[in-house]
């Protein structure tokens, strides 16, 4: 009986290889520049100021974000909310991801509307708003920013345009990536999102971080 062939799996075409490269390198060069933005890292540095600031007051963080962004503003907020450095005890941080609510909202009020209603109803002075937006022109999101500093809130701006209206209105505004709403700016913030993070969690419990003798790192 004739032995079946074996089944390989085809080879990627050039094309689709180079294209895979392109991305992969567009990413990396993003980060390669975001590591020599000297502005930038003091901004992520001072948002974390500002984040430990709020929880040290007995404020609470909310975070929103439109499209695409409302996926970072959930990352955020699972981050800071389950790692914590280790700590016994959650730190009051909240993404504003209730899509029935915010469908709702939509529906009656229009969509711009649907973050600075929540801002508004759900938030009080002393608390922080961490607004994602690529391009630093999404509606919903400025609104929120505006209601928030009405509020008497502080707002923390993640966005890929450093000159936006998003940025001009936050106390401290990190600016990251192309500018638009691009696959390098999107993973770029992720990066952003994990060391402002670790970088809260070290300002809020600085013990959970402190060196051994041997120089071991408890906590990474």
């Amino acid at each position: 009986m004739p032995t079946p062939a074996a089944s390989a799996t085809p080879a990627a075409p050039a094309t689709a290889r180079k294209q895979l490269l392109a991305s992969l390198y567009a990413v990396r060069d993003a980060l390669d520049a975001l590591i020599y933005n000297k502005e930038a890292l003091a901004s992520i540095e001072h948002g974390a100021q500002l984040l430990a600031q709020t929880f040290a007051r007995g404020g609470r963080v909310h975070a929103c974000g439109s499209g695409a962004a409302i996926l970072a503003a959930m990352h955020f907020a699972d981050e800071l909310a389950r790692r914590q450095g280790g700590a016994m005890h959650g730190l009051p941080v909240q993404a504003v991801s209730d899509i029935v609510q915010t469908g709702s909202l939509a529906d009656t009020l229009g969509y711009d509307r649907i973050y600075s209603r929540y801002v508004l109803s759900q938030c009080l002075p002393g608390d922080c708003l961490v607004a994602f937006s690529a391009t630093g022109k999404n509606a919903s999101v400025l609104n929120a920013a505006v209601s928030a500093k009405e509020r008497g809130m502080t707002v923390l701006a993640v966005t890929s345009a450093p000159s936006s209206e998003l940025q001009l209105l936050a106390d401290v505004g990190i600016g990251a990536g192309t500018g638009e709403a691009t696959a390098p700016s999107h993973e770029l913030h992720a990066a952003v999102i994990r060391v402002l993070v670790e970088l809260t969690e070290r300002e809020v419990f600085p013990g959970n971080f402190e060196l051994p003798d041997d120089g071991t790192q408890l906590i990474s």
